[in-house]
């Protein structure tokens, strides 16, 4: 194989010179070419990423969380290169869900011998999800948790503890099926996999290879009952809250009063009052450990 290793030196990975030396470890003695390349600023990944493909890489390996992950398969988009993971952000929520070893010694490991096949992806606005879009709470603690100084699930929990009791989500509007649905959410999530990170399920059982994405709402509530179906978010199983509402669509709008804040695969994008949202089957192949 021709492979190109994408390092994302500020994705989280505090030990990130260690990805080089496993790299050199494991793909050194074998007949394989491989190449390592850093990316230092935004839009560096799906460049990288993209001229790989039109050199003739059979893979694409993102080392980073899954922002970087969304870089780097915007470059790989409807070609044959597949793209593989290195886990090394704060949820890994990609990772997670397609059970990619969250050692990045083993990841980097098992990538020798992989699995390919081609999964769904979503589009918002005209910009590429492969895990998950939102415009509810969310979507608000993304915006803070970019801006601190700090990275990991814990410091994103802190983020969401910040706004947890004085969130007031606005009225939205959903278009799906030639059919119109008001909704005042506390989360409102377009899906592709189930997760957002961190085992926090929410949209449970959605399949990236079924051509639809998993719309998931869960309307306001007061603070007490939030906290009482928060277990349920958390351990996987948030389609049992009442205040629940999971549709499978291939394409959606959604309209809200204000200009909201958005998230695209936990990154803070600029705050809209418009969500088109659609599904491209099979748009993206994936390099995946052997089960």
């Amino acid at each position: 194989m021709k492979v190109l290793f994408i390092v994302n030196p500020y994705s989280g990975i505090k030990d990130w010179e260690k990805v080089f030396r496993y790299v050199k470890r494991y793909w050194g003695p074998t007949r394989n070419h491989y190449e390592v390349a850093a990316v230092w600023k935004l839009g560096d990944g799906e460049s990288l990423a993209r001229k790989a493909a039109q050199d003739g890489f059979d893979m694409v390996a993102a080392v980073g969380g899954d922002g970087t992950i969304n870089e780097v398969a915007r470059g790989l988009l409807n070609t044959e290169t597949a793209m593989g993971v290195v886990p090394g952000g704060s949820g890994n929520g990609f990772a997670r869900v397609f059970k990619i070893p969250l050692s990045r010694r083993i990841a980097i490991q098992k990538l020798l011998q992989p699995e390919f096949k081609r999964m769904d992806v979503g589009e918002v606005n005209g910009r590429l999800f492969l895990v998950t879009c939102g415009a509810g709470m969310d979507a608000q603690v993304s915006h803070i948790f970019s801006e601190g100084p700090r990275r990991g699930l814990f410091a994103y929990y802190v983020a969401a503890a910040k706004i947890f009791f004085g969130y007031k989500p606005p009225l939205m509007k959903i278009l799906y099926d030639g059919k119109t649905k008001e909704v005042r959410p506390i989360l409102i999530t377009a899906a592709n996999l189930e997760q957002y990170g961190g085992g926090v399920k929410i949209a449970p059982g959605a399949d990236p290879f079924d051509g639809f994405l998993d719309l998931a709402m869960v309307d306001f509530m007061p603070p007490w009952l939030m906290l009482y179906h928060l277990p349920k978010l958390l351990f996987g199983v948030v389609n049992r809250v009442p205040q629940t509402t999971i549709l499978k669509v291939k394409e959606a709008t959604i309209i809200t009063e204000v200009f909201n804040p958005v998230h695209i695969d936990g990154d803070p994008v600029e705050p809209s009052n418009t969500l088109h949202i659609k599904c491209h089957p099979g748009a993206l192949k994936i390099a995946l450990p052997k089960r």
